[in-house]
């Protein structure tokens, strides 16, 4: 359980990395357990993963695809009567959902031709895999377009992805957050990812929203691109709150008077969006 307990650990102090990966993390730590638990009792089997789940799902609360993982793998799981038939149902879902996610992806970035054209300016923010993956195959289809990067505060993981765009060879301009209103005009269209997809708009990175509304203002297309996994499956899945972070990312010092507030997410109303790219296609006029 030591190790089981430092992945958990891992997966909980990971803020860099986005929905996508870390759903796979969390997909392979169910799968690790259920392949090396030493229960002996159905009962036990379920009682051991369901809280696993829970705390998977405490680990990353913002991220909807974990909490869509872990209730479809407790409903699979509860409807087994043997202890030998649950474990065989859920290693077989798991590994089913990580194969699967590269036929997402793919689909995804072909989608995304009919958007990116060869002169095509595009800006993105934070580090979306998703994103990131699909503009490194249109690279390589041979098509010819730039990407600028904000870096993404507080922990700029938009340098990581300046850096990775650059070394597949696509021409990257990395900015300061601030500067985006100056820089938007620039683009073409902007390319986002989403950690969650809700009726109340779309849960990513802190500053997301004000790139939404200052594409509005400069009439810039803005599309999320992401799975359907990231979307709110039902009322039992609930929206993910905004939590606050270490202030001592901001400033390490204590300030007299001075509150600071550090915040991870935001959430874009779906009138600011122009579609939303998915593995089924695009979905457009997405605000009812």
């Amino acid at each position: 359980m030591e190790d089981l307990n430092q992945t958990l650990k891992r997966l909980k102090e990971d803020r860099l990395s986005g929905a996508k990966t870390l759903t796979q993390q969390a997909a392979r730590i169910l799968k690790d357990f259920v392949q090396s638990t030493q229960t002996d009792s159905l009962s036990g089997f379920l009682k051991d993963l369901s809280q696993l789940g829970q705390e998977l799902i405490a680990a990353q609360p913002s991220m909807t695809s974990i909490a869509n993982l872990v209730k479809a793998v407790l409903t699979l799981a509860a409807a087994e009567t043997s202890l030998h038939r649950v474990k065989e149902s859920v290693l077989a879902y798991l590994q089913g959902q990580l194969e699967a996610e590269d036929l997402k992806q793919d689909r995804i970035q072909h989608l995304l031709e009919g958007f990116v054209q060869d002169g095509h300016t595009i800006l993105t923010y934070s580090y979306s895999a998703t994103v990131f993956q699909s503009l490194k195959f249109l690279k390589d289809r041979g098509r010819a377009f730039s990407v600028i990067v904000p870096e993404s505060r507080p922990q700029q993981e938009g340098i990581l992805l300046a850096r990775d765009l650059g070394q597949a060879g696509i021409t990257a301009t990395l900015i300061v957050d601030a500067a985006a209103g100056i820089f938007l005009p620039q683009a073409h269209l902007v390319l986002v990812g989403a950690d969650s997809v809700s009726e109340a708009g779309v849960l990513n990175k802190i500053g997301t929203r004000t790139l939404a509304i200052l594409a509005k203002y400069y009439q810039v297309p803005f599309y999320v691109v992401c799975t359907r996994s990231k979307f709110v499956s039902s009322p039992e899945t609930a929206a993910p709150g905004i939590v606050e972070q270490d202030p001592r990312e901001i400033f390490e010092e204590s300030l007299p008077n001075v509150t600071i507030k550090n915040l991870y997410f935001d959430i874009t109303p779906l009138e600011l969006i122009t579609g939303i790219l998915t593995e089924e296609g695009i979905e457009q006029n997405v605000h009812r």
